[in-house]
């Protein structure tokens, strides 16, 4: 077909569109070794096999550095060089409870104008151990008016994460499972439960601060 003859012009290709940094053209010079595959991923972006070798190079880059994974189980395992990130080709609820058992964080970028769920796992992370922690006293008179609650607006905490940062990671299909999610967390047809986390101020009558967590997942306040 016109996409597997293309496949085979991707070292040319790579040289021609200048796009990517030495390290990158390096990485995407050869065509994939499992066409079919390599096939699928491009269908799901434009499903009519129509694209130009530009978009078509891209393409490859995208497989290559971010290899596309079926289960969250299979993310370390696809991840050489100590990369972070994966891509899945779908949004199902399921596929982001196995991520939150398998300590694989589910976020979502944009390729193209075309969203696509991102998995990654942490090479690093850190944590605040609260034995440790110092808390000034003037913190502390700060702090008392302040006060948290739980899961007791969903919705306005999405808004406002994509209001402060824009659709850098919680797109409206990644936050549509989460929310499919949080609404099944007492039924047991999750092993994660997706949960909302906000801070009010008494004086200002706001919500000045606020997240959405998995159950169990390290938090950090994102403060806005």
């Amino acid at each position: 077909s016109e996409l597997i003859r293309r496949v085979a012009l991707l070292e040319e290709v790579h040289t021609e569109v200048g796009m990517a940094d030495e390290a990158d053209a390096e990485a995407c010079s050869e065509a994939p070794q499992d066409v079919v595959e390599f096939r699928e991923f491009v269908l799901h972006f434009y499903p009519e096999g129509r694209l130009t070798r530009h978009e078509l190079y891209c393409m490859q880059h995208y497989y290559a550095n971010y290899p596309p994974v079926r289960s969250a189980s299979a993310v370390e395992r696809a991840l050489p060089d100590r990369r972070e990130f994966c891509s899945h080709l779908g949004w199902e609820p399921q596929f982001i409870d196995e991520c939150c058992w398998e300590g694989v964080f589910p976020m979502a970028s944009e390729w193209g104008g075309m969203p696509v769920m991102l998995p990654k796992l942490h090479q690093r992370r850190c944590m605040l151990l609260l034995e440790d922690l110092h808390v000034r006293k003037s913190t502390r008179k700060r702090a008392k008016k302040f006060y948290l609650t739980v899961d007791s607006c969903w919705e306005e905490v999405v808004r406002r994460i994509n209001e402060q940062h824009g659709y850098n990671w919680l797109y409206p299909q990644l936050a549509q499972s989460f929310h499919e999610m949080h609404r099944a967390n007492d039924s047991g047809r999750f092993r994660a439960r997706m949960h909302s986390v906000e801070l009010w101020c008494e004086e200002e009558g706001g919500l000045p601060a606020s997240d959405v967590r998995r159950r169990g997942e390290p938090t950090a306040a994102e403060a806005e």
